[in-house]
Formats: structure tokens, C-alpha cells, sequence
């Protein structure tokens, strides 16, 4: 199956269906197709998806790579649950370590508050 007619497929038959953040996955999985238009999930390898990352890294933080990363293991495990293709290469895949580390000022009021 072809990867275009899977994410279709996997946002009616799942995202929608389980009302998960679905204008988000929509987003995220569109991206995905995009990127690995006229391919079918069995030729997608492990260093595809790698490459996929190294490529989004250019654009976007780490943490919304591994968001991506989230979908399409989540995309794999449901093809395979549902019987079309038959193992998940890219549960191997590591998630990309996040800073989320801020730098924040306290406001006027916050200030009060703390020393009081």
C-alpha cells in the first residue's frame, strides 16, 4: 500500500475515530506524506526515517521530530495491526534527546508574591 492511501486511511480509521488531537496528527501525517510520497510502506527503512529527521532537525526543534517520530511508529504499529505489512523497522528508532529548558523573568506581581 502506498503511503499516501495509508495516512488517509490511518487518520480516518484511527485519529478521527479515537479523537486524538486530530488537526495536529492531520498535520503532522501530512507532512509525512509528503515527504515520502509515491513510496509504500514496506520500503520505508529505519534510515529513511532517520534521514527524514535529519532533514526536519534543519527546520524544526527537537521535540516536534519526535513528534513525528511518535506518529509514523504509531502509523507502523496500526498497519500492522490491521495486516499490511508485516514488522515495524522503525520501533528501533530512538527519540531525540529534548532540551525544554526556558529562561523566564518574574513579573511585577510574581515578585510581590515570592517575597512575600
Amino acid at each position: 500500500m502506498a503511503f499516501e492511501d495509508f495516512s488517509e486511511k490511518y487518520l480516518d480509521a484511527y485519529v478521527r475515530v479515537e479523537n486524538k488531537s486530530v488537526s495536529t496528527q492531520t498535520c503532522l501525517i501530512k507532512n509525512l506524506a509528503r515527504h515520502f510520497q509515491n513510496r509504500y510502506l514496506h520500503q520505508i527503512s529505519a534510515l529513511d526515517i532517520r534521514e527524514y529527521m535529519a532533514a526536519r532537525l534543519d527546520k524544526v526543534s527537537p521535540s516536534s521530530v519526535n513528534r513525528s517520530l511518535a506518529a509514523i511508529k504509531c502509523m507502523f504499529n496500526r498497519a500492522i495491526e490491521w495486516g499490511i505489512v508485516s514488522n515495524n523497522q522503525i520501533r528501533v528508532i530512538k527519540r531525540l534527546a529534548e532540551n525544554n529548558e526556558r529562561c523566564r523573568w518574574l513579573n511585577e506581581e510574581e515578585q510581590n508574591r515570592l517575597l512575600s
